[in-house]
């Protein structure tokens, strides 16, 4: 799945549900080039990096645990130039992103072996 927005979606929040059957999944979030928020979203937590043409940053990670089997309620936003993600209410990763990544499309990865379930996707502007 890929989604693209045009330049005016700089701040934005998605929001999905994800059931983790087995394996893993990276959400990609202002993914245009080589540019790219790579949300890997696992049973054993969240690994959020900051993908570019000068290489690979890491911004957080959280160990909280997803259970497999369940659906869990993701938002990824970028607001007032902090860049989080939340899943079942709880914040996960916060980080200030004083230069974000310019606006770009989401993209769903399934990673090889893995089985994952998406439902009611929704991508809107701050406060939607």
């Amino acid at each position: 799945v890929h989604a693209f927005a045009d330049d005016n979606w700089g701040e934005v929040a998605w929001r999905m549900l994800v059931k983790l059957v087995k394996g893993d999944v990276h959400l990609n979030f202002h993914w245009r080039d080589s540019n790219r928020y790579l949300v890997s979203f696992r049973e054993d937590g969240i690994n959020v990096s900051r993908n570019g043409q000068s290489g690979q940053l890491a911004i957080g990670t959280s160990g909280i645990r997803h259970a497999l089997g369940e659906w869990h309620v993701v938002e990824i936003g970028l607001q007032k130039g902090v860049l989080y993600v939340a899943v079942d209410g709880d914040l996960e990763i916060e980080k200030l992103e004083p230069d974000p990544l310019p606006p770009g499309g989401i993209w769903l990865e399934v990673l090889d072996e893995s089985e994952v379930l998406f439902d009611e996707i929704r991508v809107c502007k701050p406060g939607d």
